[in-house]
């Protein structure tokens, strides 16, 4: 329960396109650094970019999870084709909350996630995805998180 004094609110983390070029103690340093963040991320695997190895994503993800465990904080994250890795890396962790960024994944994927309380964010394909909008009455989920970074996509 900390209490947020800054009028700026941020996250901290290494996004997985990165891992290959930070070490684990340059990434230690970064969120001590920044102790303040109210959350760790985006952070995750990419496994589509081919900018980084498996083991460095897993190696730089293990750390951001125990440090998100140990402060309390919740982790934003980043997965193109590596939902088995944050599945199995997440599996001992049902304290941290995890809200998957820019999800587009089928309805099975969402029902794993969702099963293991992970929280989903849309991106502007909400608008043109039947699928993601299917998902989101099937499961009655409502829009708290949509990605903010999306162009030209009001919401009101």
């Amino acid at each position: 329960d900390r209490e947020y004094s800054s009028e700026c609110l941020y996250s901290v983390g290494i996004h997985p396109w990165d891992s290959g070029r930070v070490s684990l103690q340059e990434a230690r340093c970064w969120l001590e650094l920044h102790s303040d963040a109210i959350a760790v991320g985006e952070c995750g695997f990419d496994f589509a970019s081919g900018r980084s190895e498996l083991k460095a994503q897993q190696r730089l993800f293990e750390l951001q999870l125990e440090y998100a465990h140990s402060q309390g904080l919740p982790m934003l994250i980043h997965c193109v084709k590596g939902y088995n890795e944050l599945l199995e890396m997440t599996r001992d962790y049902q304290k941290v909350q995890f809200v998957v960024h820019g999800f587009n994944g089928s309805p099975q994927l969402a029902e794993q996630l969702l099963k293991r309380n992970f929280n989903l964010s849309f991106g502007a394909m909400i608008i043109r995805s039947e699928k993601l909008q299917n998902l989101l009455r099937e499961y009655k989920m409502n829009l708290q998180f949509l990605k903010p970074k999306t162009r030209n996509l009001w919401v009101k």
